[in-house]
């Protein structure tokens, strides 16, 4: 791995560390049951695929984080997440960048990480780590026992479909009845 790219990794590392201010936020975001796309940086290649939203650059405290993400849109971080730069931020990247995603939010963040050199923050809803328990396919462009930057780890993907199976929570909605698969065809 090539030594910058191993000193940013350390770098991001660090911040979403427990005990440090981000994680704090992040630790906030994860028991109030709300997800979150988070972008750490706000350099021009970043604003170049913000739409919407609102311009906020405000201190960072864990709790703004928490609040923040009861919206709909990303949150954009400085650099050092030291401030909040922007809020409810609607991240248009690059529709060609390849995705193996589903979900939108799954799907924005993958392609942000890819295409612009900044972390990337995915935070699942409590309803999609709780309906997603089951043991998840492994992800192809990752090596084993590794994550992606975005990815929390300990926590499942929302839109991850199990081998052989029902994604999980059709298999929950089914278990209470409300939902029942198409009958095979004929």
């Amino acid at each position: 791995m090539p030594e910058r790219l191993a000193a940013k990794i350390l770098d991001v590392l660090r911040q979403v560390a427990p005990g440090m201010p981000l994680r704090d936020g992040l630790d906030r975001i994860i028991q109030g049951s709300k997800g979150a796309l988070i972008v750490v940086g706000d350099g021009p290649n970043v604003l170049s695929i913000c739409s919407g939203g609102f311009l906020l650059d405000a201190a960072y405290s864990p709790q703004r984080l928490q609040e923040l993400s009861k919206m709909d849109g990303a949150i954009i971080l400085a650099a050092d997440a030291s401030r909040i730069a922007r809020a409810n931020v609607h991240l248009v990247p690059d529709p060609s960048v390849p995705t193996s995603e589903t979900g939108t939010r799954h799907r924005t963040a993958e392609r942000v990480a890819r295409s612009i050199d900044v972390p990337v923050i995915e935070l699942m809803t409590e309803n999609e780590a709780v309906t997603n328990t089951g043991p998840q396919p492994p992800e192809h462009d990752v090596g084993m026992g590794r994550h992606r930057l975005y990815e929390v780890a300990g926590l499942t993907h929302g839109d991850s479909l199990q081998r052989g199976g029902l994604r999980p929570a059709m298999a929950q909605l089914q278990r209470k009845g409300l939902w029942s698969p198409p009958p095979p065809d004929s």
